[in-house]
């Protein structure tokens, strides 16, 4: 199977989308079911040999892949993000938090400290904060 490709081998230019698709799917799924000539085995067959190793995805996959930023909690209990002010608790005043978020929602915050969550960040009534 070395050396051959999905593309070389098929004439996609009068072929839709979903025909292309199919026909990459029939040609993967060809390709797996092959034996290999250094492994003596599928590629199937090798990936099935260590199916123990797979795991599942924690179902808090998107807190992974947060925005983390840090700032020094105000004596009125608030921090500023993107000219947004926050009001996180009380007991964090004066100290450096950490802030997760997404960019793409940026109003959803998570306030840590020293590893701990303490809950999420709330818009303040503030708009800015004039520095």
């Amino acid at each position: 199977m070395c050396g051959r490709t999905f593309l070389p081998r098929h004439d996609l230019s009068d072929l839709t989308f979903d025909e292309i698709n199919a026909a990459l799917e029939a040609w993967v799924a060809a390709y797996n079911d092959r034996l290999h000539s250094v492994t003596k085995m599928t590629p199937n067959q090798r990936n099935m040999k260590n199916l123990e190793c797979v795991r599942y995805a924690p179902t808090d996959l998107d807190k992974y892949f947060r925005k983390i930023v840090t700032r020094m909690v105000r004596k009125d209990r608030c921090v500023q993000l993107d000219n947004r002010v926050f009001e996180v608790h009380h007991r964090l005043i004066d100290r450096n938090v950490e802030l997760a978020f997404h960019p793409e929602d940026p109003e959803i915050i998570e306030v840590l400290f020293e590893g701990r969550s303490y809950g999420m960040a709330h818009m303040s009534m503030l708009l800015s904060i004039n520095a």
